[in-house]
């Protein structure tokens, strides 16, 4: 198999996670990643840049329609979110915010650290609480 060049446009810093609530670095990505592709999967760039990450891992998706190659990157970069999903499940690692004692009340202090004043702390909190 040839490897694939990827590129992937980073998501949200969630830096502010790992010091003020002890949460290490490698769980913050089990926490965030699925779900941060969830959420890119909307955006037309973004899933064209994560949709190749369905085909390496074999995933059997959807071939483009005519006039309709975002739709398939979007479901592709679905299907590739659940494959990470299911990976850290069954490493048994956390996948959800309130399994490592992070819940609602705390989402606007993160996003805040994450998206400082800028007009994407809307969206930083809507991702984060699909991570609850």
């Amino acid at each position: 198999m040839r490897p694939v060049p990827v590129t992937i446009t980073r998501p949200p810093r969630f830096s502010g996670v790992v010091p003020t609530y002890h949460v290490p670095h490698g769980i913050t990505s089990c926490l965030t990643l699925p779900h941060a592709m969830r959420f890119k999967a909307r955006d037309r760039a973004a899933s064209a840049a994560l949709a190749p990450i369905a085909r390496v891992l074999g995933l059997d998706t959807p071939s483009p329609s005519p006039g309709d190659a975002n739709g398939a990157d979007a479901a592709r970069t679905l299907a590739a979110a659940d494959a990470v999903a299911d990976l850290i499940a069954r490493l048994g690692l956390p996948h959800h915010l309130q399994e490592v004692g992070i819940g609602e009340e705390q989402i606007p202090a993160i996003a805040s650290r994450v998206a400082g004043d800028s007009a994407q702390q809307a969206q930083v909190e809507e991702l984060l609480r699909s991570m609850l």
